[in-house]
């Protein structure tokens, strides 16, 4: 019985192992393309400004503002004006990020240990108060939302309300990227950073000129009405 089990049981793990291959395949060749692509215009942009222009840092000796308004805390320790009068708001960084810790090894940032991270913080937070509690308002942005919806999906007991920001569910996306293929080319930078030491290396050339101009081409009138050009220089 045990080995007409495996015997049944070995064509769709084959497949899933198959599939498992052909994708990452697939994310690196797309990484390379981007990384390709990304190496030419710095390319032109050595071109038309020079190596020094190009590789050399500008230096900042004083940080921005928005770095050191003691009134929003430290970066340990941030303080969201808007919202703490009425709730308890923790902000808190990803491990990798900021003063967390960031093991070695990419198995350390895959989705459970992330998701693993969240649940023992709302844990300790809980019990750490008067009154305990084991739920929350998640809010998330961005690659932190994309983990919000993964957690609400598998901790649905530790989730009061979910707010996200600037993010898709994961499984929603994926079924838009394998309808509409130009996607691809719009969340070019995702993929360009699976590939180590490299993504930091094009986006910082230039004194970071690529993050700046796409900042602006995104929505200058945003940026300019809440974020002072002092502050976004130095925010990057």
């Amino acid at each position: 019985m045990g080995h007409l089990c495996r015997f049944l049981l070995a064509p769709p793990r084959l497949t899933l192992h198959v599939s498992t291959v052909l994708y990452q395949l697939c994310a690196w060749g797309i990484a390379c393309l981007a990384a390709g692509v990304y190496s030419l215009w710095v390319l032109y942009l050595v071109l038309r400004k020079g190596p020094r222009a190009v590789f050399c840092r500008k230096r900042r000796n004083v940080p921005p503002r928005c770095l050191t308004d003691t009134s929003c805390g430290e970066h340990r320790y941030l303080t969201l004006r808007e919202f703490r009068q009425t709730f308890k708001v923790v902000a808190v960084d990803l491990r990798g990020y900021g003063f967390s810790d960031a093991p070695a090894g990419s198995e350390h940032y895959q989705r459970d240990p992330l998701l693993e991270d969240v649940q023992g913080i709302i844990e300790a937070l809980g019990t750490d108060e008067k009154n305990a509690f084991t739920k929350c308002i998640l809010v998330g942005h961005d690659w932190g939302g994309a983990i919000a919806w993964e957690f609400a999906a598998s901790y649905p007991n530790m989730v009061e309300k979910l707010i996200v920001l600037n993010s898709v569910q994961f499984q929603v996306f994926s079924e838009y990227l394998a309808q509409h293929p130009c996607q691809m080319l719009r969340s070019n930078y995702t993929f360009l950073f699976q590939l180590p030491k490299l993504p930091e290396f094009l986006c910082s050339c230039d004194n970071f000129n690529y993050i700046d101009v796409a900042e602006c081409i995104r929505n200058i009138q945003v940026r300019a009405q809440f974020v002072s050009p002092v502050d976004f220089s130095g925010a990057m």
